[in-house]
């Protein structure tokens, strides 16, 4: 995943031997619970920050000891000097006399005939 795109819990799939089972012998359905290993983890409608992150899932079922499983989960940094998406906190603002430069999770302006321009970076 990359910066900025959106992360659509999928869960998991039980295999359908198991399916099979719970249906044969008229066992109780499995309960699947998750969570995510940054504490406060909240996704609006995309990634904001580049890094990773895990979410672990508990498989629970009166029949069965618990089964725990992990994904992680990484997004990379995306390059806002280049980005023409939907997402406005994403696009640089530099002026025709800037040209813009990628860094991790943002990106500086600088003055294409000297030093970079103060206070003209963006930040997550």
């Amino acid at each position: 995943m990359t910066q900025g795109d959106t992360y659509i819990e999928n869960g998991i799939i039980l295999s359908e031997a198991l399916l099979d089972r719970i249906s044969s012998e008229g066992l109780a359905s499995p309960t699947v619970a998750y969570e995510y290993s940054k504490v406060g983890l909240v996704f609006s409608d995309y990634l904001e920050h580049p890094g990773s992150f895990e979410v672990e899932y508990t498989v629970s079922a009166p029949w069965m000891s618990d089964l725990k499983l992990t994904r992680q989960v990484l997004v990379d940094d995306m390059d806002e000097c280049t980005y023409s998406g939907d997402v406005e906190k994403f696009r640089q603002t530099c002026s025709r006399t800037q040209r813009c430069r990628n860094t991790v999770g943002s990106f500086e302006c600088i003055d294409k005939y000297s030093w970079p321009v103060l206070g003209a970076t963006a930040s997550d």
